[in-house]
């Protein structure tokens, strides 16, 4: 085949028939440029190799955390509830503790107002019996003295009663006398 024209200066390379052959200073040139693009693939791929496995220990660390943080708040949520379990006992405490002062003090207060009751009641039920037994004995003087004016009055009835049977009986026993001395009149 046709070749391309030689330059005046030379050619820096040269093709064989399975390579081509280049000057030292082609070559290095080529060879810089090819250790320049290798370097550059090696920074890209190895940039890409740690990044992935940043982006794993990241997950990965992600992940711990998350767990870490979940425990965490598993822990907190426990002492919050054990806290409030705490507090809530603590207030049934108190007002337990309240409830029986309370009611301490309302049975001492009960207590001396039944006592204060039961000494009124006791003056109150002295002075009534005093008066009752004076109603009593004022009753009994009453009937007694009525007893006695019915007595009067019965013993006067009784002895006018008898009065008047014996003249009722000696009228009687007149009449009979008298029919009896016609009778023998008669005979």
């Amino acid at each position: 085949g046709a070749q391309p024209p030689n330059p005046a200066h030379g050619l820096s390379w040269a093709v064989g028939k399975t390579m081509v052959f280049f000057k030292l200073a082609a070559f290095e040139r080529l060879k810089f440029s090819r250790l320049e693009l290798l370097i550059k693939s090696t920074t890209l791929v190895q940039a890409h190799w740690r990044r992935n496995l940043k982006m794993k220990a990241y997950k990965a660390a992600l992940k711990h955390v998350r767990r870490a943080e979940a425990v965490i708040r598993l822990k907190q949520a426990r002492l919050d509830l054990q806290r409030r379990r705490q507090q809530g006992a603590a207030t049934k405490i108190q007002a337990f503790a309240r409830r029986n002062s309370a009611l301490r003090k309302y049975k001492a207060i009960y207590t001396k107002v039944v006592k204060i009751q039961a000494w009124r009641r006791g003056i109150l039920g002295r002075k009534h019996a005093k008066e009752y037994k004076l109603y009593v004995s004022a009753r009994k003087i009453q009937r007694q003295w009525r007893r006695y004016q019915d007595q009067k009055i019965y013993t006067i009835l009784k002895k006018a009663i008898y009065v008047a049977q014996e003249r009722l009986r000696l009228s009687v026993a007149k009449k009979q006398m008298q029919k009896l001395k016609k009778e023998a009149k008669e005979v």
